[in-house]
């Protein structure tokens, strides 16, 4: 939260199965967009954003991707 610009953000991190990437960075959206407006509206900001940040594991080699998607 930034008390100065009244911007608020929710980070939430998950590390999903390869086949379910996308599923997982839409329902993380979905999950806290709800939530982000409520307490937009209850501490007073201007702005609640969700960022969820997916990390994906290939294989046994431990090679790590992180994704982030566009900020809503």
């Amino acid at each position: 939260m930034n008390k100065k610009t009244k911007n608020t953000f929710f980070i939430d991190i998950a590390v999903p199965n390869t086949h379910n990437l996308a599923k997982t960075i839409t329902d993380k959206q979905n999950k806290y967009q709800e939530m982000a407006n409520e307490i937009c509206a209850m501490w007073k900001q201007k702005a609640a954003q969700v960022i969820p940040i997916v990390i994906i594991i290939y294989g046994s080699n431990s090679k790590v991707t992180i994704t982030k998607s566009n900020k809503t």
